[in-house]
């Protein structure tokens, strides 16, 4: 079944949007990939030549790594940053927000172990199912 999506594009203004479009691009990875592969196999050389650049930059361990990790780091956020671009938030409350943050944050350092292990499981998930080796 085939579904279509726009990606959404990175804002530089608006934390909560960067993160739907990480979390977008990484859970639409795969069919970025198949539709970049097919692409790439229609026959203008020129096209096909840029998909295959493309696709390998894409397919690279290092950049899926950053995708996953940024995701698990922007998902702590993503609620919060929603929340203080409302008008009705005020200093104390904001305070609040970013305490439980950083209360956030430091259980993770705390259980870095822990918190690399679900990572890179993602990863590893993300990497089989585009056939990447992990480097």
């Amino acid at each position: 079944m085939q579904h279509r999506t726009t990606l959404i594009g990175l804002c530089k203004i608006r934390w909560n949007e960067r993160n739907d479009s990480v979390l977008q691009f990484k859970t639409s990875i795969r069919e970025i990939v198949n539709a970049l592969i097919d692409i790439s196999n229609w026959e203008d050389s020129i096209s096909s030549t840029k998909l295959n650049i493309l696709v390998s930059a894409i397919c690279n361990c290092d950049l899926m790594f950053s995708i996953v990790a940024l995701s698990s780091a922007l998902s702590i956020t993503s609620l919060i940053s929603k929340l203080l671009q409302g008008r009705s938030e005020d200093v104390s409350t904001a305070s609040k927000y970013i305490n439980d943050i950083i209360y956030t944050l430091e259980k993770h350092r705390q259980g870095c172990e822990e918190s690399f292990k679900d990572i890179f499981k993602e990863y590893e998930i993300i990497l089989n199912d585009l056939n990447i080796e992990i480097k």
